[in-house]
């Protein structure tokens, strides 16, 4: 459930808006171990439920030349709870056994933001913006595997950038900023079953500290837009999930983490209707202290769509999608070999309220890894979809 509210004046502010949210899940996840001829099938499952919500209230002003963004925001997670559940079954396939091990019978997670941002137009083709945001962060446990537990943390983010141009279509923008980034309830505090084995939290995990500094070029000139971004985060405690072997799975802060990466995007209008999209992506992070790759860093890609417009009705486009093959797999990952896809779709619009889209995926039907988990499987083959969409 989502709700909003917004004044484009209210006293003094310019601009006010207000919204909230709440939703509530729950999940199952399944290792279901098929029988062989000499052991019977059993299930390891964890059941996990909780409920989220979000307050987030803004307010704009225009103080001379300074346009002033500041606000509130809360969120978080409350009412959680998750068990770690054994089946067994004997040679026959009947149940012959369960066992329900509370992994968390309730945590929750509030995060209280306060944050301020800024922007002005320095000269005619110098603009500044920066922003600060405080965070005090409250996760607690009660009851479960590990116990009664509290934890509090604070810290201070915040940005400055600076944009120049355009110049004959040329802009440039720098920027740095500190980031925050507190773990998880499931973390600190979740003991059970998972995608990828079994894993245990760690409730003495401390929060991520990150310096990032980011460079973007953008240029737009006629029917050409190029855009180019270089960066550079360096991390501090590094919340990173391990293989202790045997499929068993946990939770450490790093240390140090570097991740430095180039993103291409380029857009061209060929004109009759038709435009190219070109996208490539560079990027590799390691620990410095070891020199060893960290997980989630992907593999350098290339990408090209060709989009054609239908009589303004309608569009069309094919997509081909090169992945290179990842030698340097983080620590709970594995190699991954490389690949190509190639999808394609189409939309047309009947009318104001009605549209027909259909899309197909993976149309050279390559088998390539889903992820790179050490139990990995393989990705969906070939297939298709079409949507309706209505409008009233």
């Amino acid at each position: 459930l989502s709700v909003s509210f917004e004044a484009p004046r209210l006293g003094r502010l310019d601009r006010v808006t207000v919204t909230g949210l709440f939703g509530t899940y729950d999940q199952r996840t399944d290792q279901d171990r098929v029988a062989t001829a000499i052991s019977p099938r059993s299930i390891e499952r964890a059941d996990v439920s909780a409920n989220d919500f979000q307050v987030r209230a803004v307010a704009d002003k225009l103080v001379s030349d300074v346009q002033l963004e500041f606000g509130l925001d809360v969120n978080g997670r409350v009412g959680l709870e998750a068990h770690d559940i054994a089946v067994a079954y004997d040679l026959s396939g009947a149940v012959v056994g369960q066992t329900d091990n509370l992994s968390i019978d309730s945590a929750s997670r509030t995060d209280t933001g306060l944050f301020v941002q800024a922007l002005t137009q320095a000269a005619p083709a110098v603009q500044l913006a920066g922003g600060v945001r405080v965070d005090v962060v409250r996760s607690a446990n009660d009851g479960g595997f590990f116990g009664d537990r509290s934890i509090t943390n604070s810290a201070l983010a915040g940005l400055g950038s600076m944009t120049v141009g355009p110049f004959d279509g040329l802009s440039l923008t720098g920027q740095v900023s500190r980031g925050f980034r507190d773990p998880t309830l499931s973390d600190r505090f979740f003991r059970g079953p998972s995608g990828r084995g079994f894993i245990t939290g760690n409730p003495d995990l401390e929060p991520e500290t990150s310096l990032q500094f980011d460079l973007g070029a953008r240029y737009a000139r006629s029917r050409v837009r190029v855009t180019a971004y270089v960066y550079h985060y360096r991390i501090r405690n590094l919340v990173e999930r391990f293989d202790l072997g045997d499929e068993n799975f946990a939770f450490r802060n790093r240390g140090r983490a570097h991740i430095t990466g180039v993103e291409l995007e380029g857009q061209i209008d060929l004109g009759q209707g038709y435009a190219l999209e070109l996208a490539a992506n560079l990027s590799r992070g390691d620990s410095p202290d070891d020199d060893e790759p960290l997980d989630d860093i992907g593999a350098p890609s290339l990408s090209a769509v060709v989009r054609k417009a239908l009589a303004d009705r309608g569009a069309a486009y094919v997509r081909v999608a090169g992945y290179a093959r990842d030698d340097r797999p983080g620590p709970s990952e594995i190699a991954m070999p490389g690949w190509v896809d190639v999808d394609a779709g189409a939309s047309w619009r009947f009318s104001p309220r009605l549209e027909i889209r259909a899309a197909a995926r993976n149309l050279l039907n390559q088998a390539y890894y889903a992820s790179p988990d050490p139990r990995w499987v393989y990705a969906p083959g070939r297939s298709a979809s079409v949507t309706l969409v209505t409008g009233f």
